[in-house]
């Protein structure tokens, strides 16, 4: 992921990052409430995956919204299916959706700051 997010300026991917890990933290405070710890980065990552791929987008087009295909696929898949179940432990598939949310908010929120910029 790191080689791909090369296109976005270091100093804001981690402010990306960061504002990921934040709102998915209190997304999963808020809307899953009977969780009552959570140990893992794969919620926010799935955020910060997303603002990579729609960046990727705007530079190539068609392997970008492949590669967002497949992330909403399995997506799709973990909130009808639940987990892959290649893990020991047990995976809250709705941080990852939580994330991905995060993503697109933060995403969205960095287009129009950086409209008003211009």
């Amino acid at each position: 992921m790191w080689l791909i997010a090369k296109n976005i300026q270091s100093q804001h991917f981690w402010r990306y990052v960061i504002y990921c890990w934040l709102i998915t933290g209190i997304g999963l405070f808020l809307f899953l409430t009977q969780v009552q710890w959570y140990l893992g980065a794969s919620g926010f990552l799935h955020g910060v995956a997303f603002i990579v791929i729609a960046n990727y987008i705007k530079t190539y087009r068609t392997l970008g919204i492949i590669a967002l295909s497949v992330l909403v696929a399995k997506l799709i898949y973990e909130q009808t299916q639940g987990a892959i179940g290649i893990f020991d432990f047990e995976v809250i598939v709705d941080a990852h959706l939580i994330g991905f949310v995060a993503g697109v908010l933060v995403f969205f929120y960095k287009e129009i700051q950086s409209r008003f910029e211009e």
